[in-house]
Formats: C-alpha cells, structure tokens, sequence
C-alpha cells in the first residue's frame, strides 16, 4: 500500500468499528467474549497502524480480521471451507 493508499481508510475503520458494535452482543453470546476482546484487540491494533501511516501493520492487521471473520462465520452458521 502507498501513503496515498491510507487516505479514506479513517471512515472505513470507523464503519468497521460501528458494525462490530452493532454484532458485538450476538458474536459474545454465541462464540464467546474470547472472541470478542480478541476483535476488539484488532480493530484498536488497526486505528494505531493507521495513525502511524504504517500501511504494513494495517494490512496485515486487516488481514488477521478476516480470518477472525471467516471463522466466526464457521462458527456461527457451521459452514465449512472449501
């Protein structure tokens, strides 16, 4: 990602955070708070790489989200890979 990739990325993550909001009682309920402080963990780790303009941690840091993500996805509605 270039410097100029970061530009937009503020609203992004604050859309992100403003979902997980809305998901966060349902996802604690059904995987547990595990999950949760963990997610929590991630979307703060991803603000911190942003502010720094550190377009590798928010990257990799994004891409650990998705994999949370995907296996909450498996874990809720027990879909299977592939």
């Amino acid at each position: 990602m270039a410097d100029g990739d970061l530009e937009g990325l503020s609203d992004t993550l604050t859309t992100v955070r403003d979902t997980w909001a809305r998901a966060k009682p349902a996802v604690s309920t059904r995987v547990g708070d595990q999950v949760v402080v963990a997610f929590d963990r991630n979307i703060a780790d991803q603000q911190v790489a942003l502010a720094a303009g550190d377009s590798q941690e928010l990257s990799a840091r994004a891409k650990k989200a998705l994999a949370v993500l995907d296996e909450m996805s498996r874990l809720y509605y027990g879909e299977d890979e592939g």
